[in-house]
């Protein structure tokens, strides 16, 4: 498959990556707040909403080699591949290269659908990452046929916020009792 220029390929999850899930989220947090009980909820329970139709999507620093030596894919528009499945014979994902992000898209209680559980590592930052991630849970919502993505976040999360701004997403009051996270101090919605 085709990556970009700084070699992220956007795959989505697979049992392997669950522990960059889980340590990626744990990172982010504890870095810049403290786990609260319904992090440890969510993280350890996350397959409950993939099961709901939910998706998370990693960017790998890798690309994976083309199906055969003689077939090369062209390179995407944007310049980031993306997987919606790669698997072999067996049906086991043969998607190499380190987890540089995470991102994840689930349906809520209320049929809202939630960007959450967005991460990168440290040393990705400014690689495009994120965004890819972003981008693709976005394409997946669509071909969901949702109408509109909800998320909440801290205002010290400056990196994050600059994305969701770059997507279109815009500022809406928190509703704590749907996002019951003690940090989330903003709040954001985007029409699909």
């Amino acid at each position: 498959m085709p990556n970009n220029s700084n070699g992220i390929t956007v795959v989505p999850y697979h049992p392997r990556y669950k522990k960059d899930f889980q340590e990626l989220n744990k990172a982010w947090i504890t870095e810049m707040f403290t786990m609260e009980p319904q992090d440890y909820v969510d993280l350890e329970n996350f397959e409950n909403l993939l099961d709901q139709g939910g998706q998370i999507f990693f960017a790998l620093d890798a690309a994976p080699a083309p199906a055969s030596a003689n077939e090369a894919a062209p390179a995407p528009a944007n310049g980031v591949s993306t997987v919606h499945a790669a698997t072999t014979g067996t049906g086991t994902a043969e998607i190499p290269g380190t987890v540089l992000a995470c991102c994840m898209i689930a349906p809520m209680a209320d049929g809202d659908w939630e960007i959450m559980k967005f991460a990168a590592r440290g040393m990705a930052s400014g690689r495009g990452a994120g965004s890819a991630c972003l981008q693709a849970c976005l394409d997946y919502a669509r071909d969901c046929r949702v109408d509109r993505v909800i998320n909440v976040s801290n205002r010290k999360c400056a990196a994050a916020i600059h994305i969701y701004r770059k997507f279109g997403f815009e500022e809406i009051p928190v509703d704590k009792e749907k996002f019951p996270f003690e940090r989330g101090d903003i709040a954001f919605e985007l029409q699909l």
